[in-house]
């Protein structure tokens, strides 16, 4: 098994990929420094710096900060990093007094992703009136007395009745950037990856987690600069770089001009091309099938339980159950420039069915649990509501890997767009004015007038849609919350992206 394993690996790395990569950078101590990140200027692409110091690899922030590497996925284009140590008695983060907390270049490809779930600590009491959770059941109290991270005496300083501490999902801008921290805010942080709170703290995964944009392919000034497998061309915006033949295409993992089909080669080499494809194609076909007979079982059961979920929601009995095929039809397979926007949990796709109708369709990302998980609490919510200045569901799609919700199509964009001038028309006071009210009224509905009294939590300009006739029209509900017969309590507090 371990020559056939080599016979593989070979014939992959020597048929698939072109010999000459792009070089990639040494390791710095244990830690690999994969392609695009980059020690030094003779390997992988500047524009994705790190520092390699005492055999340990660290991320440069703005303003003076560095932030040990922990690990680092090439897959996943994400690198983790070590928040900075506690000032000795103190609930003060070293990153306070240097720089104000995690500043990343806008420049550069890199960002915090959202999911990270970040604790700010010693905060200003002022900080009880904003939109972030600063209550006693934030989780940063969780995470203070429980996680065994901290200790007693800096535990009384990070929290207490005058200076509280906070909890927010990163991601969304300004957070995707900054992790900010001021003597007028709070003085230090600590952040947990993909948090589930079924789980005690002690076994949260703390770090940072930083994502960085694929890169291109590599600048050139001459062919010299390129591979045998590339050409120096000027590309669209100006700049040359070292474009992929014609049978070639960019893999930005590996950084390598990948081949498309196999050269021709001799004899003995197609012998062992023979035998290895045998025994893969062997393998495959099998794998492929096992797993193909359990995906199929997987999908018919999760699409039952959908239909189920669905069904149960009397409101839905009217709404339209949408075929994947149409869906794809109409939104060109969910091409990139059907594309209306991206939220923290999923992309809206426009749409144009066969009688003309527009649409818009919302996806959740494959493989994030909390963004399914908003899509059917947004069945729930919409399923019971029926106001002029809300969003119509016109129904659903139960066959894709994640549910897909179909809305009327809203022509004018949000309001954020009118309000930051990334749109050609102007709203005079007058329409100000009745946007403001028809919202209200929208809200006033939700939390008076409905069934069930609903709470939206994510009230902002991205999330008011304006008709052909600047009429408002209040969406994404995937944070909302029913405020059902018999419970104690319902948690209030505004979620989404900081700052609203």
């Amino acid at each position: 098994m371990t020559f056939l394993f080599f016979l593989i690996s070979f014939f992959f790395f020597f048929f698939f990929y072109s010999s000459s990569s792009q070089k990639i950078c040494p390791n710095c101590g244990l830690q690999k420094v994969p392609y695009p990140l980059s020690t030094n200027p003779n390997c992988g692409n500047p524009d994705y710096t790190l520092k390699c110091h005492n055999q340990k690899l660290y991320f440069n922030a703005l303003n003076g900060t560095s932030y040990l590497v922990l690990k680092i996925n090439p897959q996943t284009q994400k690198l983790v990093i070590q928040t900075q140590p506690w000032l000795p008695n103190q609930c003060i983060t070293q990153d306070f007094p240097v720089s104000e907390g995690l500043w990343l270049n806008q420049s550069l490809p890199f960002n915090i992703s959202s999911q990270n779930t970040i604790f700010i600590f010693n905060c200003s009491p002022r900080l009880l009136v904003s939109p972030l959770n600063c209550t006693r059941s934030s989780l940063c109290h969780e995470y203070l007395e429980y996680s065994g991270r901290v200790d007693p005496a800096r535990v009384l300083q990070c929290a207490n009745t005058i200076n509280p501490c906070c909890t927010f999902i990163a991601g969304g801008l300004p957070s995707a950037y900054k992790i900010r921290l001021h003597s007028s805010g709070c003085r230090a942080f600590r952040s947990i990856i993909n948090l589930e709170n079924e789980k005690p703290a002690k076994e949260w995964e703390e770090g940072v987690e930083i994502q960085w944009a694929p890169p291109p392919e590599p600048v050139c000034k001459t062919q010299t600069d390129c591979s045998g497998e590339s050409k120096c061309e000027i590309t669209e915006k100006g700049i040359s770089r070292c474009i992929c033949n014609r049978r070639y295409c960019w893999d930005h993992v590996l950084g390598v001009c990948s081949k498309k089909g196999i050269s021709k080669t001799g004899f003995p080499v197609k012998i062992s091309i023979g035998v290895v494809l045998f025994f893969v194609a062997a393998v495959v076909m099998a794998t492929v099938t096992i797993g193909k007979s359990r995906r199929i079982r997987r999908k018919a059961e999760v699409a039952k339980k959908r239909e189920e979920l669905f069904k149960s929601n009397s409101g839905m009995k009217s709404a339209r159950m949408f075929t994947l095929k149409e869906l794809k039809t109409s939104t060109n397979g969910f091409s990139k420039d059907r594309i209306l926007g991206i939220g923290g949990f999923g992309e809206v796709y426009k749409g144009n069915l066969p009688d003309g109708t527009i649409i818009a369709v919302k996806s959740a990302k494959v493989g994030n649990i909390k963004s399914t998980q908003q899509v059917l609490n947004e069945v729930a919510i919409l399923s019971q509501v029926n106001h002029k200045n809300l969003v119509q569901l016109l129904g659903c799609c139960i066959e894709a890997e994640q549910p897909l919700m179909i809305y009327e199509f809203i022509s004018k964009g949000t309001l954020y767009q009118h309000l930051h001038k990334e749109s050609s028309n102007f709203l005079n006071w007058q329409l100000r004015v009745k946007i403001c009210l028809q919202t209200a009224e929208a809200l006033a509905y939700l939390h008076n007038s409905a069934h069930t009294p609903i709470y939206h939590r994510d009230i902002k300009s991205t999330n008011i849609l304006l008709d052909d006739e600047f009429n408002a029209k209040v969406s994404d509900f995937g944070l909302s919350r029913l405020a059902r017969p018999g419970l104690s309590h319902v948690s209030t507090c505004a979620q989404g992206t900081l700052g609203f």
